[in-house]
């Protein structure tokens, strides 16, 4: 009954959230912002009276409301632009005719800016078809907008003097809701492409005064001087000037709020090691940092770049730790003032100087990641979820990642160790309804196939040998333990033997994959909300019979229109079999491969065994059920929240995450991480082997000054010749605290984005 209480007690205030929370029903919010008078005020707009034959088509009727019009021949040139309409076969449902005077015979973008304001007048239910001509002495322009209800296409089409100015924009739209915004979107570009073919020397500025940018949804008048009507009589067919109060409002509607894409992908970086700046800056760290009993001068020069124009983050060090003193007092005084030999031992130490390359977001259409600062997730995560590369503070690990997409294909890749080349793996998916049909729910239907390696999984570990006790390989040391235990006397654990670059003696190893294949498909979407489902069914190595299958639900929302404000809620069923793991490669997998430390299903008592993830899951049988849920909530460049909960059949874990991007003065970032908590039990009772704790805060006192503090509490290997100092604890991983501080010395200058300047401070 307690875990049940407490899945019913995560569960349920995900779904408050979810509907009440969320624009679940935003489709219509862009219809609805048209207010009663600026309905009334569309019925009433007046009809060119030159093409009585003329009558409104319905649109689902007439199927020639979404073709393009056809060009205009010179003889018709000098006809009405009412006719011209009929004999393109398109029904308008407003018709304005602005004559303009202009010395030459050129065409003037600037007229568009007209066309532009009727681009929002013609809203229907499935179907738009707006048509207005600019005409003047020596040129007729013709501006038309259709849109198709059945293939959801949108296409504007410009004519000048029956000839086809540039070539017909397009654009494609899934519902109502992206009508306006589509729109936009269209007349922008349709405006660009027309002064790209105008020659510059024959642009003469109308006598009419028009915000090129304002796409209003009422129909505003047009402010209009008088001495200029005088001038010109052909400006007096224009709209009414404007009241004061009216001026006032077209003030504000100078200019359109910019279309802003979708924001999805992952939310948090759970588990990340340092902040990402989103600025420019060179600076050089020097402080002081502690790695087990060792304390260390630092000094590291750091270089970040932010190429925002081209989505390109960039950042690297080189850092060195001198020791300056030791409190295990076993080794003397040998190793002070020396260069910590383990962070230069290797060849592949030196891929650390990269921090991280990244371009891209992780669900753009092209991503590309590189750096020891990224948790990984395959897929949906049935697979890897979350896998950190550098879970030990002590080793560095360069991963990678490249994923690309379209309406048809795509891929995703990832290396988790470049230097040793032990992890890697990748998902292909196709979408093979994308072919035929182009509606959202169609190009949502993908089939996948997930592949994950670790080409030197443990199978049997290197122990150490004691007198009086047996070969640690066998179960023989197991029946002496009871033994000892029986008769009252203390027993011995395993420990693990160590090589010369102090990471745990592996004796044998095999190739260990994992397979799945996977199915998604979205519910629903608009520009607010997106909900797709997935089922993925995974299993490992050949044995179809050892794997799971899970079923998930993701839902994603942009909880206002700038997509300043974004929330992701992930809730999965997952049923496993013949000891399958579910997220088999996840955040502790580096140290889980090893052994495991914590309480997957209750068996141990969370002290180390010394056996490899890989052994334990050949050793349980059992099926079992599992749930996950995670949710994440992001505030621009602001605020980063997100948290999770995974069930078990006999312990449950969690993990929250904090992070504060570019607060004025402050970054900061906070990952704590509890797994194999055993129901009834408190979050601190198992603190001990099963936690990680990780934070950094960076402040900046001046403009050319820095300062860093960090502290975590993660997995370290312990050799046999170093017990800790706590628990005598050695031949084992077992949570360590680190900490550690420097001031950085330099610049920080750009811009997060390009249009968001940062300040001086």
């Amino acid at each position: 009954m307690e875990k049940l209480s407490l899945l019913y007690t995560s569960i349920i205030p995900i779904l408050v959230i979810l509907l009440f929370g969320s624009p679940l029903f935003a489709e219509d919010l862009v219809l609805e912002e048209m207010s009663e008078t600026e309905k009334k005020a569309e019925k009433a707009a007046p009809v060119e009276k030159a093409a009585p034959a003329k009558k409104k088509a319905e649109p689902k009727k007439d199927p020639s409301a979404s073709k393009q019009p056809a060009p205009l021949e010179k003889g018709e040139q000098s006809e009405r632009p009412g006719e011209k309409v009929e004999q393109a076969n398109i029904a308008p449902t407003s018709f304005v005719v602005a004559p303009v005077s202009d010395s030459t015979a050129a065409f003037n973008p600037q007229i568009l800016t007209i066309a532009t304001d009727l681009f929002t007048k013609g809203l229907t239910e499935n179907n738009i078809t707006v048509l207005k001509e600019a005409t003047k002495e020596s040129a007729t322009i013709s501006v038309a907008i259709t849109a198709k209800e059945a293939g959801k296409l949108m296409t504007v089409t410009v004519m000048h003097n029956g000839k086809e100015l540039i070539a017909p924009q397009s654009k494609p739209f899934t519902g109502m809701g992206e009508i306006k915004p589509t729109l936009q979107e269209l007349s922008s570009q349709t405006a660009a492409n027309i002064v790209k073919v105008t020659p510059k020397k024959e642009v003469v500025s109308p006598p009419v005064v028009v915000a090129a940018t304002a796409l209003p949804v009422k129909d505003v008048p047009i402010k209009v001087d008088k001495a200029e009507t005088e001038k010109n009589p052909s400006v007096s067919q224009l709209p009414a000037p404007l009241d004061k109060g009216e001026q006032s409002e077209k003030k504000e509607e100078k200019k359109p709020e910019e279309k802003k894409k979708f924001r999805k992908g992952k939310l948090a970086n759970v588990g990340s090691n340092y902040i990402v700046s989103p600025f420019n800056r060179a600076v050089l760290a020097i402080g002081m940092t502690k790695i087990k009993d060792d304390y260390y001068l630092t000094l590291d020069p750091r270089v970040s770049i932010n190429a925002h124009k081209i989505g390109l983050l960039m950042g690297f060090h080189l850092p060195f730790n001198i020791q300056m003193f030791s409190t295990d007092f076993t080794e003397g005084d040998s190793g002070q003032f020396k260069l910590r030999s383990e962070d230069w031992d290797e060849w592949q130490d030196y891929l650390k100087v990269i921090q991280y390359i990244e371009y891209g977001n992780s669900e753009d259409n092209l991503y590309f990641a590189m750096g020891s600062n990224f948790a990984q997730t395959l897929g949906h995560g049935t697979i890897m979820k979350n896998y950190i590369p550098n879970l030990d503070p002590t080793t560095s690990t360069l991963s990678m990642r490249l994923n690309y997409y379209n309406d048809y294909f795509g891929f995703e890749t990832i290396f988790g160790d470049i230097g040793k080349g032990n992890m890697f793996g990748g998902l292909v998916f196709i979408k093979p309804l994308s072919i035929f049909l182009h509606d959202y729910h169609s190009q949502s239907l993908s089939f996948g196939f997930s592949f994950m390696a670790d080409r030197n999984a443990p199978t049997q570990l290197g122990f150490v040998s004691y007198p009086g006790m047996p070969d640690p390989n066998t179960d023989d040391w197991d029946t002496m333990n009871a033994a000892l235990a029986a008769a009252g006397a203390p027993t011995r654990n395993r420990r693990v033997a160590a090589d010369e670059h102090n990471r745990p003696v592996v004796a044998s190893d095999k190739f260990l994959y994992l397979m799945g294949l996977d199915t998604e498909f979205k519910f629903y979407k608009n520009e607010f909300v997106d909900i797709k489902s997935f089922v993925d069914y995974s299993w490992m190595g050949t044995d179809m019979k050892q794997g799971g299958v899970t079923v998930g639900l993701l839902n994603r929302f942009n909880l206002d229109k700038k997509r300043k404000h974004a929330m992701r809620v992930q809730l999965e069923y997952r049923y496993s079999m013949n000891g399958y793991l579910p997220s088999f490669f996840n955040m502790y997998y580096d140290v889980e491969r090893i052994e495991m430390v914590t309480n997957t299903f209750g068996y141990d008592n969370f002290s180390p065994d010394g056996r490899s993830k890989y052994w334990h899951a050949q050793q349980q049988n059992m099926d079992f059920s599992s749930y996950y849920w995670e949710w994440s909530y992001s505030f621009d460049q602001w605020l980063t929240l997100s948290t999770g909960m995974e069930f078990y059949p006999d312990s449950y874990s969690w993990f929250a995450y904090l992070e504060l991007p570019d607060l004025w003065i402050l970054s900061a970032m906070l990952t704590y991480v509890q797994k194999g908590i055993k129901y009834g039990t408190t979050l601190g009772e198992d603190f001990q082997f099963n936690a990680m704790l990780k934070g950094v805060v960076r402040i900046q006192v001046l403009p050319i000054m820095f300062i860093d503090a960090y502290a975590s509490r993660t997995d370290m290997f312990w050799n046999e010749e170093i017990p800790r100092k706590e628990d005598n604890y050695r031949g084992h991983y077992v949570a360590a605290w680190q900490w550690g501080f420097d001031i950085e010395i330099g610049w920080e200058w750009g811009n997060r984005t390009g249009k968001d300047a940062k300040k001086e401070k």
